[in-house]
């Protein structure tokens, strides 16, 4: 298939410069008909540049020519001759002689803005094989009718990949019953066996092309029928229920086969939208939602349906209604999760679904989870029993929204059923606000006055990565006049507001593998992104440690097995109120973590419970090693808190298991599921320690300034100063270390590393006049600015910015231009040109009251 990835590489820039996709194919058919043997060579004249694209339509064979009659046959000579070099090049014999080889190459080359090329992809011969083979065999071996009464039908069919491969299918089951000449065979499957609907007319060209060179292969004499694969004139292809559009209408099919468009209702045209909503009511999210309603009402009684689409139909809430059509009325045989990474360019999770239609005789369903297998299609064929699970499908009927919990032990599922949710018996779990304009409203913590920090400008708790138990104070809220400015704004929506600043508990709408959430001090306000959780009549810190406790993180995978953990999962918790010892032991060691947590903080520079930095801390315990000593003894420090953590929060899974019932062989199951085990800080190098060391001492220099500017040399020699004042007669040794660790002088690391974050307006859009939000910056309360080749290097304390501190950093500047010499020096240049860049731009920094670019909020 490399052959076939460069040709397509070659083409798409061809597609820009006068070429056509319909081109394209016409090339494709007249090099896969010649390679067949079913069209007299064209090699020649193709390669020497004598053919034109009429000149190729014409030689076609007579039954292909209808194919190419709507075609723009003018594409120039040269065009069709760079195309005949690149497919002839580049792909192989063999290549060619595939089935589906121009489907292939059409389906990538298709041109992106094209809608219909989004909404579908590609699929591979191995799911094609696997869905075939579970649904057209068993279905004639169980049934026991004729192969020549059996229809099959892809109601999205593209270039025919299905088709195809139930093409060879239907003639080893002719062969085998024997009761119809091998030569006609080809005839009969096109006749009688195969139907296929799109609604892109040169797909569908491609996919009665395919067939035709499928069944000439076979029988070079047959005649070769295409009138069953159709091209809809109506968006919505088969899915048309009555009337003229309807293709498939009429008559019932054995087996429907195919991979349909996936497109999410919101992405759809308005008209789409509104006729999808009309007639299928019960799957309108999505269009393959739609497919699955379609192909289930068109199949005969016992037919079987075989699709692979997006696996959200599965367990997401929006689909319930069609899960309760899918458990009533099919006998679901199969479902193959394959999960994501199976389509190429294509973040979509997806699963099969193999089922029959037959609500009476129903057998166990097979589920197999391939999510995590990285060969997914040599796992298809050869089966772990590590990945399989059989369940009776009435039980998913009696769980909460009809999900398919396939692989959930049975007693976990006992428990979803039979205890009661946690909201509203035992907490409120509430959707926080959305403010419309978070870069006018929301800011960094420490983009504000300090002292402005619970007046104005209030604690805002939105979400952020995963961490457990105790979070940052990364971001405040404009609540000024009772945030009415909020009030005010068109779009911005006020949820909830009687829980705002209440002690509570906040977790994050978006956690990529695994739930976790955190205590939210009193005095706070929540973001929809940071919903929040108020206990009712249970401790608030027992339900902290359960909403963080494995069992609790799995059941929120069961309940929403996405990266989003909706306010409506966390309401449906199965919850056992503990009794008293065990409220109070969970209780206390969390509230232990928390407090370990904000010993962690202290040395955390964007924590607002910062203290100090690990080397500076054991330099004021009295520890007297080297550089190298001071760094190991911090990190031993942090492992040793780490351990605690750990052990507390394994004491905390246990106690929630014991509570629950949950047995050892669930316990361990759930562990493996899980990545809900407390996860240690990553230990910081030698060189992080060093930096942050480094960082305190800048910091101090800088604040110390009366006017809180600093040239690099100042700022240097404050450091160099702090460093002796701490080691003394060691202090060159020290040093000496210091540079070895970082690799570089105090003075460079100063000027090339130290920060970076808002160098020069960095953050700040000139074209816009916005600024775009810095999320954990290394350095947040330094705005540096420096010229473009690092001659000159200032440093600004953020809460020293004053009105004239733009005229103290042009001074510094002027005092440099005037130090270096008369003639134009490469320093001098330099500096004069920052100094013009200083002239246009000015000093911004998001926050910064006495900016040029500060705007007043209220």
């Amino acid at each position: 298939m490399d052959g076939i990835h460069s040709a397509v590489k070659d083409i798409r820039p061809l597609l820009t410069a006068g070429c056509d996709i319909d081109t394209v194919i016409a090339v494709c058919t007249a090099i896969a008909l010649e390679r067949r043997g079913l069209m007299p060579p064209l090699a020649d004249g193709l390669m020497a540049g004598r053919m034109t694209l009429r000149d190729i339509t014409d030689a076609l064979p007579n039954p292909v020519k209808p194919l190419f009659q709507a075609c723009d046959c003018n594409a120039h000579t040269a065009c069709v001759q760079k195309l005949a070099h690149i497919l002839s090049h580049a792909i192989s014999e063999d290549d060619w002689l595939k089935d589906d080889i121009i489907a292939w190459i059409y389906r990538h080359c298709a041109n992106s803005a094209d809608s219909k090329s989004k909404t579908r992809f590609y699929t591979y011969d191995w799911i094609v094989k696997y869905i075939v083979d579970n649904t057209l065999t068993p279905y004639w071996r169980k049934i026991g009718k004729s192969v020549e009464s059996i229809k099959l039908l892809d109601p999205s069919c593209g270039g025919g990949s299905f088709l195809l491969y139930a093409f060879d299918r239907f003639y080893d089951m002719y062969v085998e019953e024997g009761c119809v000449p091998v030569g006609d065979i080809p005839r009969s499957i096109l006749n009688k066996n195969i139907y296929g609907v799109d609604i892109d007319p040169r797909a569908v060209r491609i996919a009665r092309l395919n067939l035709y060179m499928k069944a000439k292969s076979m029988n070079a004499d047959v005649d070769v029928p295409t009138k069953n694969i159709i091209c809809s004139d109506h968006d919505m292809g088969s899915l048309v229920r009555h009337g003229i559009h309807d293709k498939v209408g009429g008559q019932l099919y054995d087996v429907v086969v195919g991979n349909p468009p996936y497109l999410n209702n919101r992405k759809m045209t308005d008209n789409l939208r509104g006729n999808i909503a009309q007639w299928y009511s019960h799957s309108k999210t999505d269009l393959y939602a739609a497919f699955i309603e379609r192909g289930l009402e068109l199949l005969v009684p016992e037919g079987y349906l075989g699709y692979i689409t997006p696996d959200t139909y599965l367990y997401i809430k929006r689909f319930e209604t069609l899960r309760s059509v899918l458990l009533d009325k099919l006998y679901i045989d199969k479902i193959v999760h394959l999960g994501n990474d199976v389509f190429a360019n294509a973040n979509v999770s997806v699963a099969v679904l193999i089922a029959r239609n037959d609500a009476k005789n129903r057998g166990v369903s097979w589920f197999y989870d391939l999510r995590r297998v990285k060969d997914k299609k040599g796992a298809l064929y050869r089966i772990d029993d590590r990945y399989v699970y059989i369940r009776e499908q009435c039980i998913f009927k009696s769980l909460d929204g009809e999900r398919f919990l396939y692989n959930v032990p049975v007693s976990i599922l006992e428990i979803l059923n039979n205890l009661p949710a946690l909201s509203p018996s035992y907490a409120d779990v509430k959707q926080g606000l959305a403010t419309g304009c978070n870069n006018r409203f929301v800011y960094m913590r420490w983009e504000v006055s300090p002292d402005e920090v619970g007046q104005r400008w209030i604690p805002y708790a939105k979400g952020g990565g995963y961490n457990k138990y105790l979070g940052r104070n990364d971001f405040v809220i404009d609540w000024a006049d009772d945030g009415n400015e909020i009030r005010k704004f068109k779009g911005s929506v006020i949820r909830n507001r009687e829980y705002y600043f209440r002690e509570g508990i906040t977790f994050s709408l978006v956690a990529y593998d695994n739930f976790n959430a955190r205590y939210l001090p009193p005095g706070w306000i929540f973001d929809v992104g940071g919903s929040c959780i108020f206990p009712k009549d249970i401790d608030l810190y027992y339900l902290l440690g359960f909403v963080n406790s494995k069992l609790a993180c799995y059941f929120m995978t069961m309940l929403n097995p996405t990266v989003n953990f909706q306010v409506g999962d966390v309401c449906r918790l199965p919850h056992k109120k503990p009794d008293r010892e065990i409220s109070k032991k969970v209780s206390g060691m969390v509230k232990a973590i928390v407090e370990l947590k904000k010993q962690l903080y202290k040395y955390d520079v964007l924590s607002e419970l910062y203290q100090v930095d690990g080397i500076s801390e054991q330099l004021s315990l009295g520890n007297t090693a080297d550089m190298y000593g001071l760094c190991k003894a911090f990190r031993n420090k942090l492992h040793d808190y780490d351990l605690s953590v750990g052990k507390m929060v394994d004491t905390i899974d246990e106690a929630i298991f014991d509570l629950y019932g949950i047995s050892s062989a669930d316990r361990r199951y759930i562990s493996e599921q899980i990545a809900g085990r407390h996860r240690p800080e990553r230990k910081p190098g030698d060189d992080q320690l060093v930096a942050r060391y480094l960082q305190t001492l800048a910091r101090h220099v800088l604040s110390d300034c009366s006017d809180g500017v600093a040239a690099l040399y100042d700022m240097a020699k404050g450091v160099h100063n702090a460093i002796y004042a701490n080691f003394g007669a060691e202090s060159s040794a020290i040093e000496a270390q210091i540079n070895d660790i970082l690799g570089k002088s105090i003075e460079m690391w100063l000027r090339d590393d130290f920060a970076n974050d808002y160098l020069n307006n960095t953050g700040f859009d000139n074209n816009t006049g916005k600024y775009k939000e810095i999320k954990n910056p290394w350095e947040p309360l330094i705005w540096k600015g420096q010229s473009e080749g690092r001659y000159f290097t200032v440093f600004v304390w953020r809460y020293s910015i004053s009105t004239d501190t733009e005229h103290k950093v042009k001074m510094l500047l002027e005092k440099a231009i005037a130090g270096l010499e008369a003639d134009a020096t490469p320093a001098k240049t330099d500096a004069e040109d920052y100094y013009e860049w200083l002239e246009r731009h000015g000093l911004k920094l998001r926050g910064a009251p006495y900016c040029k670019s500060y705007v007043s909020r209220i």
